[in-house]
């Protein structure tokens, strides 16, 4: 789906709003576009990196993002400029779980990059491909799965229905 999940989304404008020091914003999994346009698409530096190409017309990515990358994180993160957050809503399920544990480590290895780091991922929730292949949830996450590769920098700010969400 091409529109994460409603859950969360309050807890993470909130604390968007009390922070004064993010100049700029990595949103791995773009979709639709849902977070520029909660956040504010004027506030920040957007980059945004989507993996299925047909969302950046169907969703007009190309409006929402000062940058955008068509790819997938590994291979167009250190493209980016400009940033020190990155967003990753509702995207670390459609990785396998070793992609999940390399994300994290790159994210720690780069912290000027990374200086803050919002996570919010879906527990017990498999998904099926649908036209996009990439919707397919390839990794199926317990909070005792994911508390394990977390790292312990980030604080568990949420939990509801089935979404769990981490901020450093």
């Amino acid at each position: 789906m091409p529109y994460s999940s409603t859950e969360c989304k309050k807890e993470i404008k909130e604390w968007f709003d009390s922070r004064s020091d993010i100049i700029g914003i990595l949103d791995v999994g773009c979709g639709s576009g849902t977070y520029p346009k909660l956040l504010g698409r004027d506030k920040y530096r957007w980059v945004g990196i989507e993996i299925w190409e047909p969302y950046v017309e169907e969703f007009g990515l190309k409006d929402l993002y000062d940058l955008l990358f068509v790819g997938n994180f590994f291979d167009t993160w250190y493209k980016a400029n400009g940033i020190n957050c990155v967003i990753f809503g509702d995207v670390l399920e459609h990785m396998t779980k070793e992609q999940v544990v390399e994300a994290l480590r790159i994210m720690e290895e780069y912290p000027l990059v990374f200086e803050h780091v919002v996570i919010s991922i879906p527990i017990d929730f498999p998904q099926e491909a649908t036209e996009n292949p990439h919707e397919e949830h390839k990794s199926i996450w317990t909070m005792e799965e994911i508390n394990a590769v977390v790292p312990e920098s980030y604080k568990i700010r949420g939990i509801s229905w089935n979404i769990a969400l981490f901020i450093k």
